[in-house]
Formats: C-alpha cells, sequence, structure tokens
C-alpha cells in the first residue's frame, strides 16, 4: 500500500466516517493479500528460472571442463586447434548464461527483499541473513560462474513458502 492511501485513510479517521473508514481497510486488505500472493507465485517462478538457467550453463560449463582437461598439451596443431576452440565455446557459455543469470538474480534479490518486509522479525533465521550478504555481495560486484545453482533457487522458493505460511 502506498503512502497516499495512508493518508486518505487518516484523512477520514479525522472526519470520522466509519463506513468509508471499513470500505478503505477492506481495500487495503484486499491489495495486501494480492501483493503477497503475487510475491509467493514470483518466488517459485524466479527459482525455477534461476536454477533452470544455472543447470543449463553448469552443464555446459561441466562437459567444457572435461574436455578441456583431457586435451594434453603438446605442440600438435590439431590440439591446440582443439584447446583454443573449446576456450571460445566457454567464452561463449559465458556470455550467453552469466548476463541472464545475473538479471534472474538481480529479480530474486528483489522478490527476497520485498518478501523479508512482509515477514514478521521473529520469522527471520539466520539463512536469511547470510543469502541476504551474498546478495549485497553480488549486487556489488555482478559476475556469476557457476556459483549460483540449486542452493540459491531452493533458498528463494522456501522464502516465498514462508510467506505464504506466515499469512494463511
Amino acid at each position: 500500500m502506498g503512502p497516499e492511501r495512508y493518508r486518505l485513510i487518516a484523512a477520514t479517521r479525522e472526519h470520522h466516517d466509519p463506513r468509508l473508514i471499513r470500505q478503505l481497510e477492506a481495500a487495503q486488505e484486499r491489495a495486501d493479500t494480492v501483493s503477497t500472493n503475487m510475491l509467493v507465485a514470483l518466488a517459485s517462478t524466479i527459482a525455477d528460472r534461476m536454477e533452470e538457467t544455472a543447470n543449463l550453463w553448469n552443464s555446459e560449463a561441466i562437459n567444457q571442463d572435461a574436455y578441456l582437461n583431457d586435451l594434453p598439451m603438446s605442440q600438435e596443431p590439431d590440439k591446440q586447434k582443439r584447446y583454443q576452440e573449446l576456450q571460445a565455446e566457454v567464452e561463449g557459455s559465458n556470455k550467453q548464461y552469466g548476463p541472464k543469470l545475473s538479471a534472474i538474480f538481480r529479480q530474486a534479490d528483489d522478490v527476497r527483499r520485498e518478501i523479508l518486509q512482509k515477514l514478521p522479525p521473529t520469522s527471520r533465521t539466520a539463512e536469511d541473513k547470510e543469502m541476504e550478504t551474498k546478495f549485497s555481495a553480488f549486487r556489488k560486484a555482478p559476475t556469476l560462474r557457476r556459483s549460483v545453482g540449486s542452493q540459491d533457487a531452493g533458498y528463494i522458493r522456501q522464502l516465498g513458502q514462508r510467506l505464504s505460511k506466515e499469512t494463511q
């Protein structure tokens, strides 16, 4: 609810119109419920996208790393050429998935912040603090390389579930 609604409710209370006050409070309650439901749905959707993108990137990177490690370093032109090709593939994967995952991670951070504002302070956990540090560090230096994955997606998903349980 925006500050303008609070001012409207406060102004209405000054005029002592109980009917209008009840209507405004009911509208506020509906808006809060919709907002909460949207955050819960967003948390799940963003977590799925984060996990899917990270898994695709990790899968490509693992395969590329395996091929790179299997290539013996020698002066044979074929092996050197294949090494350079694999390095180009790695760079291509990083360019493809890095920005995508960074954008998803920023969205997840925005949802994380909104959910934590809606949760009562007593329901916060040590993991919330750890993830706040991780997300904050990412915001300062947004570079990802296979460092985001199931744990981060699981946290965002679980955070949405916590909000859903708190507001039932």
